[in-house]
């Protein structure tokens, strides 16, 4: 699609539409995110709301839950636009957002917690796999019990009393099922309920300030998908979001003009504000940061202008990094030096 204007042109329109700060992060939830959108939350002049581009693979459930915490404190309203991909951890950090938001090609997760295989290095299994496989042995092991108790009693043409059978039955029964149970390690079973109620727990405690989904809908995308991958489009959302719905033309033209890096996710992190902070106020402690993370003092009210955070434009040049094409809009290069771009390099993981 040909986009004709400017990207600042649609930040302004789209900063104007919503009132918000807008967040781009492309990145894995790996320890030291939540610092820096912490940090770059606190040197802003912030605005009442904030819409955070949301990009990632997953990763660590205490980075996503602190992240999202945090910018529920911070910002009255926290709105999460989900532009492309977004599993695992990330769909942890969308239970925290009042809204919902999905570009065409928008996909969430679900949330089973992913675990080490035993004895792999680099194998990783749902959480889920485990409790599954435990429910599994229960229901087969009732029916087979059920049907050699039926088949013995009526193949003994009432011969058999009942207590007779029901011991057949269940001699058949554990000769099948004993040796399944034997290769279950009860360690490896408790690993797995931990991992699952940390992101129940979490979850939990993200929805009752959100108010955005119920607990039933939380368990929904915790146990009821049947892999880590399954899609969750916006149709899907909407039955476990209170408040999903897909972009509006100003959003939708924003995230195709930041192509490949509201799609996919990027081995570096790609963290930056992508509209000017808010004007200054007169007689205004603009700075302030709600409730408990009001721990740093604010930043001098004389600071200049132009130590402003500057506008980013991407444009897309065929295959080459998302990353690499980052251009800063009016900066000097006092400010690339101390630009707010977060960037490492880091393997993307599910896990949470």
């Amino acid at each position: 699609m040909a986009h004709t204007d400017d990207i600042s042109k649609i930040l302004a329109r789209l900063t104007e539409e919503s009132g918000a700060d807008v967040l781009l992060c492309n990145a894995s939830m790996d320890r030291g995110l939540e610092r820096t959108i912490v940090d770059l939350c606190r040197e802003r002049r912030r605005r009442d709301s904030v819409v955070v581009i949301l990009v990632t693979s997953g990763g660590d459930a205490d980075v996503a839950f602190r992240i999202a915490r945090y910018l529920q404190c911070a910002y009255k309203k926290f709105t999460c636009i989900i532009p492309g991909w977004c599993k695992s951890a990330g769909t942890l950090l969308t239970l925290g957002a009042h809204e919902v938001v999905f570009g065409v090609h928008g996909e969430l997760g679900p949330l089973d917690v992913q675990m080490a295989k035993k004895d792999e290095l680099m194998g990783v299994e749902s959480g889920l796999t485990v409790m599954t496989a435990l429910t599994a042995i229960h229901e087969k092991t009732l029916l087979a019990f059920e049907h050699f108790f039926l088949v013995t009693t009526i193949k003994g043409g009432g011969r058999l009393t009942v207590q007779t059978a029901s011991e057949i039955a269940v001699e058949l029964a554990k000769g099948i099922f004993s040796p399944i149970s034997e290769q279950i390690d009860p360690i490896h079973i408790g690993e797995a309920w931990r991992s699952m109620a940390i992101a129940t727990e979490y979850g939990q405690r993200l929805i009752e300030r959100s108010q955005n989904a119920s607990r039933r809908a939380l368990d929904k995308i915790i146990t009821d998908y049947p892999s880590h991958g399954f899609v969750i489009d916006r149709i899907e959302a909407q039955t476990i979001f209170e408040h999903a719905r897909e972009c509006t033309k100003n959003e939708q033209e924003l995230v195709d003009r930041l192509g490949e890096a509201a799609l996919f996710p990027h081995t570096s992190t790609l963290v930056h504000f992508l509209n000017d902070e808010k004007e200054e106020q007169p007689n205004a402690d603009a700075d302030t940061v709600p409730e408990k993370f009001n721990d740093n003092p604010s930043p001098e009210a004389g600071a200049d202008a132009s130590q402003a955070k500057p506008v980013v434009q991407i444009a897309r040049d065929g295959r080459d990094s998302a990353h690499e094409q980052l251009a800063v809009v009016g900066a000097s290069k006092e400010q690339n030096s101390n630009g707010n771009i977060h960037a490492t390099s880091g393997n993307s993981q599910q896990i949470g």
